[in-house]
């Protein structure tokens, strides 16, 4: 699952769908996407159940995904030269410790190339201004993994959709 969330007063559980598609039928994920290269990706949200399962979607297609649950975590990753640099972060803004603002502040200093992506609830054009303010490329809705698979395209990382001559081929 992806989680819970509130629709209409009621507590409703949202189904990962891709997640079961590539379970239960991998060769139609394969089939229609193809990694134009191995990416790196660190991935911050203090929900589990979120974390999880915007970690093991990218994983499914093709992505080296390291995740952690808050902010703090993240920089100790990202300060570990050890560890090799990342392509993309991609962070909740609502964590225990150092939150999504914060580690935005930070890598704007650290690490001003490295693209951040925020992954939120908040639908209000106001975070998201904030957001973009502080220095994310882009402020995505946890429900459009859609969205965030296509500005991570654009920076080349992951997944490329192949065009209908490519798939007759295989």
């Amino acid at each position: 699952t992806l989680g819970r969330t509130v629709v209409h007063g009621r507590t409703t559980l949202l189904v990962d769908v891709y997640r079961i598609v590539r379970e239960l039928a991998p060769h139609f994920v394969r089939e229609r996407r193809r990694p134009s290269r191995r990416g790196r990706v660190l991935v911050a949200d203090d929900s589990n159940a979120m974390r999880g399962a915007l970690a093991g979607y990218l994983r499914g297609l093709g992505l080296d995904v390291v995740d952690v649950p808050d902010g703090d975590a993240a920089l100790h990753v990202l300060r570990d030269k050890t560890r090799g640099a990342f392509d993309a972060v991609i962070t909740d803004l609502e964590m225990p410790g150092i939150d999504g603002f914060g580690l935005l502040a930070t890598l704007r200093t650290e690490l001003p190339h490295t693209p951040v992506f925020v992954w939120t609830y908040h639908q209000d054009p106001m975070w998201a201004e904030r957001a973009t303010a502080s220095g994310a490329r882009a402020c995505i809705h946890k429900l459009e993994r859609e969205q965030l698979l296509r500005e991570l395209e654009v920076l080349g990382i992951g997944p490329q959709r192949r065009g209908p001559e490519e798939r007759r081929a295989h």
